[in-house]
């Protein structure tokens, strides 16, 4: 079968739809490929294509992130035997997503750190609130990384009614999830909603269908709740500018195209894991660092450049201002570039 002649509604079903995500559908896990087609309302040749097609993605997303240095590193540094939890709605349960990507990277460069994916398509941070504990049951990860909120906004179509939480009951879920992870003893970072293309939403056939539509200016409400919180927020609306929407989103406008997963993926392992790299035990491949070495740059355009050292991120910072900023390289010192580092 051609990629034409399968359908929008199969081929995101099958992307989406992690069965082992659905904890009353028990022993899910364990189902060969025909039983979980037909749950997809599938064939079976259909279902082992898009899932070899999205695996190939996510073996194309993970050389080309671990190509750079400054993403290699970060991994590499991970405490040994750390453990993750990945939290959230359809753009972490995805098949070809950054928390693929971040599995096969793993799996690569430190098998020895466990990735759990409890992620499921259509949760709300009111689900979350429900489902977490039962999600991980005796296991106490180190780290949560949580990326939700793009259903909290959604709201029926055409006629649009209110979104399917509200704010003031978002406000309070991100304060309980926040209470869950704390008894639990682990360190949470949040990845809220990135902006939508509204256009390309509201004319999205499989939308259409379901009645329902996201638009950008619910997704900076609820963005904005994140911002309030004390924990670690990685916001990608510095990444996913306007002009960059078309490359980072997919032909829906609302999940995030491979280049958008990467570009998540990319923020997420530089400003999250280098972080518990910089303060935990050193994994077996990690590099020696001094600890007085300046190896973070935030730039102005709101890229985070990282570098095992002095030397190395001043390479990184002219080669990022030669490829983004062009013509700028020469304004700045080495010293004035050490001087924005941390």
């Amino acid at each position: 079968m051609t990629n034409t002649q399968i359908d929008l509604a199969t081929r995101m079903t099958v992307e989406f739809q992690r069965l082992s995500g659905f904890h009353e559908l028990i022993g899910s896990g364990d189902l060969d490929d025909t039983a979980v087609a037909t749950l997809l309302g599938t064939d079976t040749a259909t279902l082992q294509q898009l899932r070899s097609e999205m695996r190939a993605v996510v073996v194309d997303g993970a050389k080309q992130l671990l190509a750079q240095p400054n993403v290699r590193v970060a991994i590499e540094n991970l405490p040994r035997d750390y453990s993750i939890a990945v939290v959230g709605d359809s753009q972490s349960a995805g098949h070809q997503s950054w928390a693929e990507m971040l599995s096969e990277m793993l799996s690569q460069i430190r098998p020895d750190v466990q990735l759990l994916n409890v992620a499921k398509s259509g949760d709300t941070t009111m689900d979350l609130v429900r489902r977490l504990g039962l999600a991980l049951g005796e296991r106490r990860p180190e780290l949560y990384i949580v990326f939700i909120g793009g259903n909290d906004f959604c709201r029926t179509a055409p006629q649009p009614g209110p979104t399917f939480i509200s704010d003031e009951q978002t406000r309070s879920n991100l304060q309980r999830i926040a209470d869950i992870v704390a008894a639990r003893g682990g360190r949470l970072a949040w990845v809220p909603p990135a902006p939508v293309r509204d256009e390309v939403v509201a004319g999205f056939p499989v939308f259409q269908a379901m009645g329902i539509t996201y638009t950008s200016a619910d997704s900076a409400t609820k963005t904005e709740l994140f911002r309030e919180r004390p924990e670690q927020l990685v916001d990608l609306w510095t990444t996913f500018t306007p002009r960059r929407l078309p490359e980072l989103l997919s032909q829906d406008g609302l999940h995030l195209s491979p280049a958008g997963h990467r570009a998540a993926a990319e923020r997420i392992i530089l400003e999250v894991l280098g972080d518990v790299g910089d303060v935990g035990e050193r994994g077996s491949s990690a590099t020696a660092y001094d600890g007085k070495a300046k190896r973070r740059l935030r730039c102005p355009c709101g890229e985070l450049l990282v570098a095992p050292g002095d030397e190395a991120l001043i390479v990184l910072a002219r080669e990022h201002l030669a490829a983004q900023h062009p013509g700028m390289g020469a304004e700045y010192t080495r010293e004035q570039i050490l001087f924005m580092a941390y």
